[in-house]
C-alpha cells in the first residue's frame, strides 16, 4: 500500500478540538476527561468515572442520564508497573527459603530487574540449575522464569518446555509453566521452575521424564 493512502491516526489536537466541540452537550471538557483518568489511575478517592459510549465517544458519570449504553473505562494504567525486587519478596522469600538454601540474590539492571536462585536437580552428578525470575509487562506482571544454567537460549518448543516473551523490545527464553502459564506469585515461581528442572534433568541424563510428555 502506497503510503500517501495511510490515513494517519487522529492527533490529540484534533481529539481536544472533537472533544471542546462536545462541551455544550455534554457538559464536560477535554481537561476534566484528562483529570478524571489521572485522578483513576492515582487512586483516589471520589474519582469521577469515565464511560464510553458506542462510538468511540467519552463522557463522565454524575451527568444527566444518558440515552445509550455506556461502558466504564478501566480504572488502571495501561503501562505494566515495573516492578523489581520489593521488601515484600524479602519477607516471601524468608518464608519460603528461610536459610537462603537456593541463594536468591537480587538483579537489578536498567532494562530488567528480579531474582536468580538456584536448585539440585534430582538426579546426582548434574550442576545446579539457576533460574532468573522476572516480572513480565506482556503477562500483566505477573512472573515468568528464565534459565541461566544449562544454557537453553536456542532451545524453544515443546521438547524442552521453552517458550519466549519480549522485554523490552528483548527476546527471552522462558520456561512454559502448566497450560503455558505465567507464575503468580514467588512460591508459584518455585514449583515452575522445580518441575521443570525434574523433567529437562531427565531429559540431560537420556532418560524419559515419563510425564509433561
Amino acid at each position: 500500500m502506497a503510503a500517501e493512502e495511510i490515513t494517519s491516526p487522529a492527533s490529540a489536537a484534533s481529539a481536544e478540538a472533537r472533544m471542546a466541540a462536545d462541551d455544550s452537550a455534554e457538559g464536560s471538557s477535554w481537561d476534566e476527561i484528562v483529570r478524571a483518568l489521572r485522578a483513576a489511575e492515582e487512586g483516589k478517592p471520589g474519582a469521577t468515572e469515565v464511560q464510553l459510549r458506542p462510538g468511540g465517544q467519552l463522557v463522565l458519570t454524575g451527568r444527566e442520564r444518558d440515552p445509550q449504553p455506556l461502558s466504564r473505562l478501566p480504572r488502571s494504567r495501561m503501562a505494566a508497573m515495573d516492578e523489581g525486587p520489593s521488601a515484600g519478596d524479602v519477607h516471601a522469600l524468608r518464608q519460603l527459603d528461610p536459610a537462603n538454601t537456593e541463594q536468591w540474590s537480587p538483579v537489578v539492571t536498567s532494562q530488567i530487574s528480579g531474582w536468580a536462585f538456584q536448585m539440585s536437580p534430582p538426579l546426582a552428578g548434574q550442576p545446579d540449575f539457576v533460574f532468573f525470575a522476572f516480572r513480565s509487562p506482556s503477562d500483566g506482571n505477573a512472573y515468568r522464569v528464565a534459565v541461566l544454567e544449562p544454557d537453553m537460549d536456542d532451545e524453544y518448543g515443546h521438547l524442552w518446555h521453552m517458550i519466549a516473551t519480549h522485554v523490552g523490545g528483548r527476546r527471552i527464553p522462558v520456561i512454559c509453566g502448566p497450560s503455558g502459564k505465567p507464575a503468580k506469585d514467588l512460591a508459584t515461581v518455585r514449583l515452575h521452575a522445580a518441575k521443570w528442572m525434574t523433567y529437562v534433568s531427565a531429559m540431560l541424563a537420556g532418560r524419559a521424564p515419563g510425564f509433561s510428555q
